[in-house]
C-alpha cells in the first residue's frame, strides 16, 4: 500500500514537474525569507549593542538651557549606580561656505580621553584626533555637504545677534580628521536654534574651546 502510494505520488510530480519545480521553488524563497527576516532583528541589536559598548555610548543625556555646574555634577556622579559622568558643552553656529552657510553643531570632545568618563566617543574615519586648540574632529556628512577636507580651516560665525566671542574662544578650526559619532546613527542630526532650523553636521573640538561658564549637557 505504502509503495503504491509512492509511486502514485512520483507519477503525479513526473506528470506536473514544471508546476511541482514552481511551487518548490516558492517555497523555499518564503522560508529563506521568513529565516532573513528571524534573524536580521537579532543580529542588528547585536550588531548596534557591539558599537555602543565599543564606543561606551550614554545611558542617559542631561540637557538644560541654565546650565550645569561642578556641583551639579558632583551631584550626578554621587547617585547610586552612576559608573561615569562626564560633562560636556555644545553649541550651535554656522561654518561659512563659499556660497552658502552650513548649520553645525560644535561639541565637545572627553576632557579625560580613554578615561573612566570618556563616553560617546567618536570613531575615527580618518586623520587624527585634536590634541590642541583650534583643531577639530569633523563630521564625514559635513566634508560631503561642504566640500572642506581634512587640513583645511573651517570659519565659524554665529547665526544669531550674538557674537561668536559668547561662546567660544576661537572662531577659526582646523579638521584634522573625519569620525562617526555614535549621537547619529542616521543621516539626521537633529533640530537647530540657528540657521535653517536643521542640524546638518557637527564638529568636535577641544573643551578649551569653548568660552562657556557652565557645561550645556551632561
Amino acid at each position: 500500500m505504502k509503495n503504491a502510494f509512492v509511486k502514485d505520488s512520483l507519477r503525479h510530480v513526473r506528470g506536473t514537474l514544471h508546476r511541482f519545480l514552481s511551487i518548490l521553488i516558492i517555497t523555499a524563497l518564503g522560508v529563506a525569507f521568513f529565516a532573513g527576516l528571524r534573524a536580521s532583528g537579532p543580529d542588528m541589536r547585536s550588531t548596534a549593542s557591539s558599537y555602543y559598548d565599543t564606543l561606551n555610548f550614554m545611558d542617559v543625556r542631561m540637557l538644560s538651557n541654565m546650565g550645569f555646574n561642578q556641583d551639579d555634577i558632583k551631584a550626578v556622579e554621587s547617585v547610586d549606580g552612576i559608573s561615569g559622568v562626564m560633562p560636556a558643552y555644545s553649541y550651535d553656529a554656522l561654518a561659512q561656505l563659499t556660497d552658502q552657510n552650513m548649520t553645525i553643531r560644535l561639541q565637545s570632545l572627553s576632557e579625560k580621553p580613554n578615561g573612566q568618563n570618556d563616553i560617546n566617543r567618536p570613531k575615527l574615519i580618518e586623520g587624527r584626533l585634536p590634541n590642541r586648540r583650534g583643531e577639530c574632529l569633523a563630521d564625514s556628512q559635513f566634508l560631503l555637504y561642504s566640500g572642506y577636507k581634512v587640513g583645511d580651516t573651517v570659519q565659524i560665525i554665529s547665526g544669531t545677534n550674538s557674537p561668536v566671542s559668547d561662546s567660544l574662544k576661537i572662531d577659526r578650526f582646523k579638521i584634522v580628521g573625519t569620525s562617526e559619532n555614535p549621537l547619529y546613527i542616521s543621516y539626521e542630526r537633529g533640530s537647530s536654534s540657528v540657521g535653517s532650523g536643521k542640524t546638518e553636521a557637527y564638529l568636535l573640538i577641544q573643551p578649551d574651546d569653548f568660552n562657556i561658564s557652565v557645561y550645556t549637557e551632561i
